[in-house]
């Protein structure tokens, strides 16, 4: 579910991509890469991502008040992703000036730098300290396991369930399909999945969960109504 969210108007567009003033900008970037860039520099992203997590924080304690009053218990559980919603991965954007390079990325990611999103994490330590279960489902590959728990451990989230990455050599277009056999996986292992949290619309497909919330994200384009 969404909340007010929309696509970029020609309009907006124009004033967003006026000259940007950040050290050592990348170089040649496109319009849509100065969009994402100055949607980040003027707080919106922030504060978009800020709105969706409050609603999603409001969803999962109704949900742990509703389980706990009731006579036949459920072991409540979320799925986040790990990239633009656990993890912020605007910093490894800019240092890749934006490359869709698999090892380029996958290097830069290594370094397990990038910081927690903090209204996810809010979201994360209220779920855990609720006994809420919580997992990771990403489209990282499984090499890079041990860099990203590093990574989730050093920001603070260091109570995972199980963190499922994408076989090595899976094509990113097996995402869909993937995320969907893990949520039914985790499912089976009586958990009731009642948020799924992502910046990937095909991490949110497929069901297995009860509500599912989109974050933005330089790939899937959404830009907030907060942008003046």
């Amino acid at each position: 579910m969404r909340h007010g969210l929309f696509f970029l108007s020609l309009p907006l567009l124009t004033i967003l991509v006026s000259p940007l003033c950040y050290s050592n900008p990348p170089i040649n970037l496109s319009t849509q890469q100065k969009v994402w860039v100055q949607f980040n520099q003027t707080g919106a992203y922030a504060q978009t991502v800020k709105q969706e997590c409050a609603a999603a924080e409001h969803y999962l304690q109704h949900r742990i008040a509703l389980n706990n009053a009731s006579l036949h218990r459920q072991q409540l559980a979320i799925v986040m992703a790990v990239n633009n919603t656990a993890l912020n991965h605007y910093p490894t954007l800019l240092e890749t000036h934006f490359s869709d390079h698999p090892n380029a990325v996958m290097e830069a990611e290594a370094q397990g730098n990038e910081p927690a999103i903090t209204p996810v994490k809010k979201l994360y330590d209220t779920a855990r300290q609720n006994k809420v279960n919580v997992f990771f489902i990403s489209n990282r590959r499984s090499q890079q396991r041990s860099s990203t728990l590093a990574n989730l451990n050093r920001v603070g989230y260091t109570e995972q369930q199980g963190l499922y990455l994408l076989p090595q050599n899976s094509s990113d277009q097996a995402f869909k399909s993937f995320a969907t056999s893990q949520r039914a996986q985790i499912t089976k292992q009586h958990n009731r999945i009642v948020l799924n949290i992502s910046a990937n619309q095909e991490g949110l497909e497929g069901g297995y969960a009860d509500k599912t919330i989109l974050l933005p994200s330089y790939h899937n384009r959404i830009i907030s109504t907060q942008i003046k």
